[in-house]
């Protein structure tokens, strides 16, 4: 995990909680609904240790049904929360990929304005910025490789040109919002409406972990 796992650790002890607080409840409940299933409340002669455990499994099946309904509801309370982590996180992704004014190399500014480079040129410039982790060169070095592009005088320039400014295009935190959105919450709504996905949650976050 990297820069922004602990909007993924918060996300993780989200389901967490609300998925064991569901299935707990669920149990229980189905639990309590077989034994007063076995035990019913009937109406006539029985014994008075039947009585008692009858009405006990009844009282027992009303208590988890109201804590069940009351889970139940509350998960859509659980987006909500979601969605906090979600705010928190955008924030994070927008101010690490910021453009930075004391970013700016003007050694390589001097350079995309001389008009003297060539594609594979901008590409190692790219290469250098992104392995600097400097996103606000990344960019301005896409930017100029977009415009450059059209004048490539071969048809390879052009390619490599258009690559690089795709490259700089993903260095404003875009890309990591989408995977946040895609592989994180949606999954979230997912297991919220079809809790037999729940078990599968470590699964399936752990490419999200991996680029997070």
């Amino acid at each position: 995990m990297g820069t922004f796992n602990e909007f993924v650790t918060r996300a993780d002890a989200l389901a967490d909680e609300t998925f064991t607080e569901y299935t707990v409840t669920k149990r229980r409940f189905e639990a309590a609904e077989r034994k007063r299933a076995e035990t019913p409340v009937k109406h006539g002669l029985v014994s008075a240790e039947y009585a008692v455990r009858a009405a006990k499994a009844e009282a027992d099946y009303l208590d988890a049904q109201k804590k069940y309904e009351t889970v139940k509801r509350g998960l859509y309370e659980k987006s909500s929360q979601m969605a906090a982590i979600r705010k928190d996180f955008v924030a994070a992704v927008n101010d690490h990929f910021a453009a930075d004014p004391s970013k700016l190399d003007k050694e390589t500014l001097a350079l995309l304005d001389s008009g003297i480079l060539k594609p594979h040129e901008y590409e190692r410039l790219m290469e250098r910025a992104e392995k600097d982790g400097n996103y606000t060169m990344c960019r301005l070095i896409s930017a100029k490789a977009g415009e450059m592009a059209d004048k490539a005088p071969t048809r390879e320039g052009e390619a490599i040109l258009k690559a690089v400014a795709l490259r700089g295009r993903n260095a404003d935190g875009a890309d990591y919002i989408k995977a946040f959105d895609v592989g994180v919450v949606s999954l979230f709504e997912r297991c919220l409406k079809n809790p037999s996905l729940y078990s599968s949650w470590d699964k399936l976050m752990q490419p999200v972990r991996d680029a997070l």
